[in-house]
Order: C-alpha cells, then structure tokens, then sequence
C-alpha cells in the first residue's frame, strides 16, 4: 500500500469546533475519531451562574461506559457543559438574615435566591434582656440584630445578690431587672441583730439547710418573752397577756416591768394612819436616780438598834446580836434592850430590902427598887 497510495494528513480544519481538539503532531487521518480528540466538559470552567451538567442521566444511571471506561460529556462551552444554576441549590435558611424567595427558581447567590431579613424589623424581645445592635443590618434574631443586656452589669438592692451564672460559668446571665438578675442572699451569712431576740434557725447548720434570705425574720428564729420568767421577782413583775403578745426578749429587763421602790411600803409603815416603821424608813428618789424594788432591804434603809440608846440606861440592857450575827434593827428600848426587873436586883445598902412590887418595877438601882423596911 505504502507504495501505491499518498498519505493523508488530518485537515487542521477538521477539528475546528468546542466539541473537538486536533490531535498532537501529524497525525493521519480523514476523521475526527482519528485526527481529534474529544474535548471534556470536566476540564472547562462554566461562567457566573451555570454548574456543570451531571453526567448522569439519572439517579439509576452508573457514570462508567460498557467497557468500563468513565462516561464522556463532551464540549468547552456553557450550553454544552453546564446549565444554569438552581435556586434549589441555594440553602437560604443557613443563617437568620435571609428567607426562602418562592418565586426565584434560577439564580447563583443569596440575593439571586433568597429574600433578605433585616434588623430594622425584627423586634429585641424581651427588652429587659435585649437592646438593638447599632450597626446590625441582616438579620431576624436576637444573637444578629440585638446586643444582649448582662446581669453581671447589674447592682442587686441591699440584703441580695447576683443569682448563680451571672458572672461565672456559661455565657452570662441575661437580665437588667431585679427579678431577673437577683436572689435573696444566704441565711448562712446573715447574723441575727440581737441574741437575746433571734437565734440562728437550727437546721441552717445541723441539717446543713440552704435558706435564702437577710434579714432576722427570713433567717433567725424569735425568742419570745411569753417563755421568760421574771427573776429575781423582787425587781420584775410579769407584763400583762396583751403586752407579751409578739414581744421578743430573752432577759427580764426586755419582757418584764420593772417593780419601783415608790410604789412599796416598808414593814412597820401605816401612811394611812401616820404611823413610821421603827424598823425601816423610806428611801427618797431623786431626779437622777430612781429605786427599784420591793422588798425592805431594796426599798428602804434599816434603823440599828446599835444607833440608838436609851434614856434610862438603868432600867435596860443592850439586847446582843441575833444568832447569825446580823445587826439587829429597831428604835425602841422593845426591839433593842432587854428590861431590867427590880426582882432580879439585890440592895447594895443592907439596910434596904426590895419594893413590894419589885416585880412590876424596872431598875437596877437601890433608888429605884430598894426601901426601908417597915
């Protein structure tokens, strides 16, 4: 053959399309199976809103030819490569600043596709925890268009504090109300005011109880003077029913009346009948201090008989100390002296005998218990 025909070399024109793509070198040939190659759709870039053509016809359809080799989709052209873009490939629900356009069903971005959200209609719900952001533009949710208000940021009013989260642990807490932000403090901080009318309510610390509050009626247990006794009596007297009603106190001088020294009579005294204690007289109040009690030793001051003498020092003796050596009281020769009986005198003069009626008579003296006889 070699030497009864010409060689035949492929046209260059032959392979002038987007389908096809002359084979290197000289190449022989009359057709485009032996003079060109095949120009592949994979290797071409589809323009601004088209995407490759699948090879697939359908979801069926396997992507490798009969003899095993990949399927070809031939061309280096839009039209014959790609196809225009899909808002169905467009996923406008990623984010909150843009919504689902029904009506747009080609298209290559968001704004092809999809209705923009803006801030300017979105409503910061609730307002105690959320304030529009200034510069927010796209968006329908409070994390895209509204700066959150933080509890952290927020002064509690006395007796409570930030609630647990607001500023460690998680993201915050969000709030700019009391309630939202706060809670009554714990019990177990708070000192009861006074002792002696609040104690520490007992299974705060025995049952390790968590109470909240911060103040002695959230936190303490009342004492109440119904429970007192008034000691020592002689000081104290009982408060009537209606003004021991709810009255805290643990001591007498918080849940009793005090007993005054003016309003007691020293034993022996009769005002009524003008008649003064021989025992006691009264002690006098002055503007800077007042008595209290209401017992003789409290109230009044003793009269000793070791202050008074009599005036007939020979008709009496001295009476001692009573046996547990206290002072004796009186004021009169009754409470402090013995008599002295003339029938127990014996006449110092020989030629005097006792008186008839030595036995009524007082005296220690021959003057007065002694006579002649006869």
């Amino acid at each position: 053959p070699d030497q009864c025909c010409v060689p035949k070399v492929c046209s260059e024109d032959l392979c002038d399309s987007t389908l096809w793509e002359p084979k290197p070198g000289n190449v022989l040939g009359s057709t485009k199976d032996e003079c060109c190659t095949p120009r592949d759709c994979d290797d071409y870039k589809c323009s601004a809103k088209y995407v490759k053509k699948s090879k697939r016809q359908s979801d069926s359809e396997k992507l490798h030819g009969q003899d095993g080799s990949p399927l070809l989709l031939q061309g280096s052209t839009d039209s014959e490569c790609c196809e225009p873009i899909s808002c169905k490939h467009i996923d406008c629900e990623a984010t909150d600043e843009w919504k689902t356009n029904e009506s747009a069903k080609v298209g290559a971005s968001l704004e092809d596709c999809c209705i923009p959200q803006f801030c300017k209609q979105h409503s910061c719900e609730p307002a105690t925890k959320w304030e529009p952001k200034p510069k927010a533009i796209l968006g329908s949710s409070n994390p895209s268009c509204c700066t959150p208000k933080m509890c952290k940021e927020f002064k509690c009013d006395a007796g409570f504090e930030l609630r647990a989260g607001a500023v460690i642990g998680g993201r915050g807490l969000l709030g700019s109300t009391h309630d939202e932000c706060c809670e009554k403090k714990s019990c177990h901080d708070w000192k009861c005011s006074d002792p002696t009318k609040w104690v520490q309510q007992a299974d705060e610390s025995s049952l390790g109880v968590e109470r909240h509050g911060w103040s002695d009626e959230e936190c303490c247990t009342p004492l109440m003077c119904s429970t007192i006794d008034c000691v020592p009596e002689s000081l104290w007297a009982p408060k009537s029913a209606e003004e021991l009603e709810g009255l805290l106190g643990s001591t007498s001088k918080q849940c009793c009346n005090p007993r005054w020294c003016k309003d007691y009579t020293c034993t022996g005294d009769i005002p009524a009948e003008n008649v003064t204690s021989t025992k006691w007289y009264k002690k006098v109040d002055t503007n800077h201090f007042k008595f209290r009690g209401s017992t003789d030793e409290e109230c009044c001051h003793p009269k000793y008989c070791s202050e008074y003498t009599t005036e007939f020092p020979s008709k009496y003796r001295r009476k001692p100390e009573d046996l547990q050596g206290k002072p004796r009281l009186g004021s009169t020769e009754a409470e402090c002296y013995d008599e002295l009986k003339c029938s127990d005198y014996c006449c110092k003069d020989k030629a005097l005998q006792l008186k008839e009626d030595a036995a009524q008579l007082l005296g220690s003296t021959d003057q007065e218990c002694c006579e002649k006889p006869g």
